[in-house]
């Protein structure tokens, strides 16, 4: 609830920079004790084409210097204790659930399961959140006016901490971007949070914040290590989770706006992907090489451009966010997603092939011809480029940095 005390600015400094001491530490133990005991994304000369095995460990590494860093901090911090401690049921539940997340990922990084089997781990983990802890959308608030979700309040939450999960997922596909679009969304929502006065938002976030940076720090391209499922479905569900108290702007009333801005990435490379694949007559679950980091390889970016790229869109969309909370409008964070994704679509870096399936649907259920359409520029070409492990247009030395999703 909103009105507790909130930890002072040098004591959140103190935890992000312990995050990232223990992230940075960590992640290099575990690249080491991974690569040991054979937990590594190794090259198969197809889709994965790095020049030997990278370690996949970076997940659990994470998630122990967050941890650590939470528990270091309490113990010297009253107000750090007490925001964890306010409601016990809420943190030992998301901490039950980020464990147990981690350790589906872990799991499927080491065994690799079928994709029903992960997603009923992810469906596990999201209920003891919301069971356990009580984190429900009871309501969406935007530009005023209120939605009540009644008894489908539990089930859209379940959907929207899955979405947040996958989505993350998802966009784990290139040295650097996953602790980049991780890093800014946990920043942005550390602020939201302390705007909003939700002190267990703030906390959650910042820790996690700064053991993703410190991840980062060996994961930018050429990358030492990768985050693997253990980490990009663990930060997936904490933001998802953490959002809900963050935007909480009456009783059991969220606004959605500031977070989706904030995600505005990884959702539009999520939701483009099941076009995508709807579209061309695809499984949602088998990869393809036109995600968002691969549309802006293909476009002729370096991967560190493309970081660059990815971390400006997710500042601006982050702003508008910020800025949406402070004045308590939702129209600053609607323009600034829209922006993001506006730009990304009229500068031709991507969802121009999402867009073209579209309207080619559009024009079928019509009953009639596109016009200027051409057969072999439509649908028929996209499944055979989608399907195409090695797309000619994408710059084949830069697969060595940008993998599948």
């Amino acid at each position: 609830m909103p009105g507790r005390e909130m930890p002072e600015l040098t004591e959140l400094l103190r935890l992000l920079g312990s995050a990232f001491l223990f992230g940075f530490a960590l992640t290099r133990v575990a690249r080491i004790l991974a690569a040991r005991v054979g937990l590594v994304d190794r090259p198969d000369g197809r889709r994965k084409v790095q020049k030997q095995p990278v370690p996949l460990a970076g997940g659990v590494a994470v998630f122990c210097a967050a941890l650590l860093a939470l528990i270091t901090l309490a113990v010297f911090s009253p107000d750090v204790a007490a925001a964890l401690l306010a409601d016990p049921p809420k943190t030992f539940s998301l901490l039950a659930a980020a464990l147990l997340i981690m350790l589906v990922g872990l799991a499927d990084d080491y065994f690799t399961f079928r994709p029903v089997v992960k997603l009923l781990g992810q469906v596990l983990a999201v209920l003891v959140v919301v069971v356990g802890g009580d984190v429900v959308i009871h309501g969406v608030s935007i530009f005023g006016g209120r939605v009540d979700f009644g008894y489908l309040a539990v089930p859209f939450t379940v959907v929207w901490l899955l979405a947040c999960v996958n989505a993350l997922n998802l966009i784990d596909g290139m040295d650097g971007l996953l602790g980049t679009v991780g890093g800014i969304a946990l920043v942005s929502l550390a602020v939201i949070a302390a705007l909003a006065g939700h002190p267990f938002a703030v906390v959650v976030a910042l820790a996690l914040a700064g053991a993703v940076l410190g991840f980062l720090v060996w994961n930018l391209p050429p990358a030492s290590i990768y985050m693997g499922d253990a980490g990009s479905m663990l930060i997936g569900l904490v933001i998802g989770a953490v959002a809900i108290p963050a935007s909480l702007k009456g009783p059991a009333t969220v606004t959605l706006a500031a977070p989706l801005a904030v995600l505005i990435l990884p959702m539009f490379d999520t939701s483009a992907a099941i076009v995508r694949r709807k579209l061309t007559g695809r499984s949602f679950a088998s990869p393809d090489r036109e995600h968002l980091h691969h549309s802006l390889l293909a476009r002729g970016l370096t991967v560190r451009g493309a970081l660059i790229v990815v971390a400006v869109l997710g500042v601006i969309s982050a702003a508008g966010a910020l800025l949406s909370t402070a004045l308590q409008n939702d129209l600053f964070a609607i323009i600034s997603a829209g922006s993001v994704v506006i730009a990304l679509v009229a500068g031709n870096l991507f969802g121009r092939t999402e867009l073209g399936l579209i309207r080619s649907r559009i024009w079928r259920a019509l009953g009639q011809v596109e016009p200027g359409h051409d057969p072999r520029t439509g649908p028929a070409l996209a499944r055979t480029r989608l399907a195409t492990p090695n797309p000619p247009d994408f710059p084949k030395d830069l697969l060595v940095q940008a993998r599948d999703a």
